[in-house]
């Protein structure tokens, strides 16, 4: 069984990287999916998306995961400086990424 160990940590290197890579935002204007922190007030999360001159298209697959639309390009620096831990690529985290439960 320890002969198979460096192979799975690498495997599973790999597969953490391209996961990352995939969620990766294509383009750093247009449509974004900004991450806070958890607890995050929606204040807080409204005033960082007005910092940034731009709209809320909707929220994401968690809680404190809102998809923006820009208007101009913006940079990780002045992302993560009004309190968003990641951009992400809009498509993944708002809809693969999901712990919500819907009711029917």
């Amino acid at each position: 069984m320890s002969e198979f160990l460096p192979a799975a940590s690498l495997m599973l290197c790999g597969v953490v990287f391209l996961t990352f890579l995939a969620a990766w935002p294509k383009q750093w204007d247009g449509q974004l999916a900004l991450v806070f922190a958890p607890g995050t007030t929606q204040e807080r999360v409204f005033s960082a998306v007005t910092a940034l001159d731009a709209r809320v298209v909707r929220s994401g697959g968690m809680a404190n995961v809102v998809i923006v639309d820009l208007d101009r390009v913006v940079s990780m620096t002045e992302i993560r400086s009004l309190g968003a831990w990641l951009a992400l690529d809009p498509v993944i985290a708002g809809a693969c990424i999901s712990f919500r439960t819907i009711d029917t």
